[in-house]
């Protein structure tokens, strides 16, 4: 979809992409600081993407990779066992506040999800599921959906990649994106030093 259509749609995608750049950000700081605030603000950021935008909810992994590397260095055998055990812990107690805030957030920011009554009635609204499941199958192909037919005879991941470049990101953006993203992925391959941390 080019800016000009969403503008005109007022779509949600600027509000999802707006939290899940937010919640990106702060894994990587608690994957470099460590600190339970990070964990914090990135639970909120994700439970208020979610909210916006169901399909953003595979997001709550990169948090877990997030603490994942940052414990790593502690398992090596030079490391004391204190230090190993704050490390393993600081990122489990993280991980869990991270969940907890993402699920507040999302009760929170959208209350149609939930059948009520009041803010404690947590069972899921019939209605909203039997949404997700038609969004699911205009998805799949499942149900014949106009918008879908754009993708009718189109080379897999090409003209997706060729979209993204040339309309979504523009050339400029989305050459360097992309180049960065394959640079990155070599160097972590290649295992040089420095190639897991962040500026």
């Amino acid at each position: 979809l080019c800016p000009i259509q969403l503008c005109h749609l007022v779509t949600a995608v600027a509000v999802g992409n707006f939290f899940c750049t937010l919640a990106m950000y702060f894994a990587v700081r608690a994957q470099k600081d460590g600190n339970l605030i990070n964990y914090a603000v990135f639970g909120v950021a994700l439970g208020a993407a979610v909210a916006s935008r169901i399909n953003l909810a595979p997001l709550a992994g990169v948090i877990v990779l997030a603490a994942i590397l940052r414990a790593l260095p502690g398992l090596h055998k030079s490391v004391a066992w204190g230090e190993r055990e704050r490390l393993i812990s600081e990122g489990l107690i993280g991980v869990a506040l991270a969940g907890f805030l993402t699920l507040l957030a999302f009760r929170i920011f959208n209350p149609y999800a939930f059948n009520g009554p009041g803010f404690f009635g947590l069972s899921l609204n019939p209605r909203w599921l039997e949404d997700l499941d038609k969004s699911r199958q205009f998805v799949s192909g499942a149900i014949d959906f106009p918008p879908n037919y754009q993708w009718a005879s189109r080379t897999q991941w090409i003209y997706p990649l060729k979209d993204m470049i040339l309309w979504g990101m523009g050339i400029a953006f989305g050459v360097v994106a992309w180049v960065s993203a394959v640079w990155a992925g070599v160097r972590i391959i290649r295992g040089k030093a420095g190639a897991l941390l962040n500026a």
